[in-house]
C-alpha cells in the first residue's frame, strides 16, 4: 500500500489559472512591461495602451536560459539572443518566438494560466 502512490501515474493538469497581482498595480499599468511571478514561476507581462495583457514565458527558445528585461527588449545572457517585447527573436541564435501564456484581467486581478510544465 505504501508503494501505491509511486506506481500510479501523476496527473498532468498543472497549476491552471494563477493570480499574478492586482491589475491596478503600477507595474501592470497600460503601456508598461515587467517581470513578475505567477505561483513562483517567472512570467513577462506587457499591457498595451488599450489595456490588453500579454504574458510570455521568459525562457530563451535557443537553449532555455532565463531572459532579463532590458531597455525595449528581453535579453539572454547565455548567447546574446534578444527578443522584442512581443516575444519575436530579433538578434542572436534564437529562431523561435517565446511561448505565450493565456492572460486576462478578471475582477480587478491579473490572471495567467500556467501549464503542467510550469510546476
Amino acid at each position: 500500500a505504501a508503494l501505491q502512490r509511486y506506481l500510479r501515474p501523476t496527473p498532468l493538469d498543472g497549476p491552471g489559472e494563477v493570480v499574478v497581482g492586482d491589475a491596478a498595480d503600477p507595474r501592470f499599468a497600460r503601456g508598461r512591461a515587467t517581470m513578475a511571478k505567477a505561483d513562483g514561476v517567472p512570467v513577462f507581462i506587457r499591457r498595451d495602451s488599450s489595456g490588453a495583457v500579454t504574458a510570455l514565458r521568459p525562457t530563451c527558445t535557443h537553449q532555455g536560459c532565463p531572459l532579463k528585461l532590458e531597455a525595449g527588449h528581453l535579453a539572454c545572457a547565455c548567447h546574446g539572443g534578444k527578443f522584442s517585447l512581443d516575444g519575436v527573436p530579433v538578434q542572436g541564435p534564437p529562431k523561435v518566438p517565446l511561448q505565450t501564456l493565456p492572460a486576462v484581467v478578471r475582477q480587478g486581478k491579473l490572471v495567467v494560466t500556467l501549464g503542467p510544465d510550469d510546476v
